[in-house]
């Protein structure tokens, strides 16, 4: 029996590959509130008075 007639669907070619660039924003904005209310990615940032977390995301 073949993938097609177990109702898969054939896997895409040519331009269904393409790159989509918006779904790595997308991600960052659904995880932002979470990724901000963990403590141990704040840092310590002496340089600007009116800040009161700095958020570390480089090894995110």
């Amino acid at each position: 029996m073949s993938p097609a007639s177990e109702g898969e669907t054939n896997p895409p070619t040519g331009k269904e590959y393409a790159v989509r660039h918006t779904g790595g924003l997308t991600a960052l904005l659904a995880a932002l509130p979470s990724l901000i209310g963990e403590e141990e990615r704040w840092v310590t940032d002496r340089s600007d008075p009116h800040c009161v977390h700095v958020v570390d995301l480089t090894t995110w």
